[in-house]
């Protein structure tokens, strides 16, 4: 990652607007994840663990997914001056170490009076195409109070 976080204003957004990235998910990634969040079910942590119950491996957090959406929203659209107002997950299949990811989102409702946005956003997996979650988002705008000077 660059570092580099996009700025768009409410009024330069439309309907129909489409966002993405991709992401590789490492098992570095799952493992801070559960140390950060102290989800270290062995369904996330061991692979046998996993695989006994049908998984075929390790299972990644759902709502390191869920970080993911929430990526979308504060580096690409609207970026630098979002708001994270809701976010209403559905996961449809699991994630899995390794697994290649387009986070993607489309603008479905653009409220320039109320400073509001709403999103549809997904997560699917590019190696079989599969929607792993999806997601409807509301996104409001920060005002700034930042001057350079």
């Amino acid at each position: 990652m660059n570092g580099h976080v996009e700025i768009h204003s409410i009024g330069e957004l439309s309907v129909g607007d489409e966002f993405s990235f991709t992401q590789i998910i490492t098992e570095s990634m799952v493992d801070a994840f559960a140390a950060l969040t102290g989800d270290v079910s062995p369904l996330h942590m061991h692979a046998d663990f996993a695989k006994d119950r049908g998984f075929e491996g390790r299972v990644v957090h759902g709502l390191l997914l869920g970080g993911l959406v929430s990526r979308l929203i504060g580096v690409h659209c609207p970026g630098e001056s979002a708001l994270l107002h809701s976010m209403q997950l559905k996961f449809t299949a699991p994630a899995y170490l390794d697994d290649k990811l387009l986070v993607s989102a489309t603008i479905d409702h653009v409220s320039t009076e109320s400073n509001v946005l709403t999103l549809k956003a997904s997560i699917k997996r590019l190696q079989d195409n599969k929607i792993l979650c999806s997601a409807k988002v509301q996104v409001g705008f920060t005002q700034s109070t930042f001057s350079e000077g």
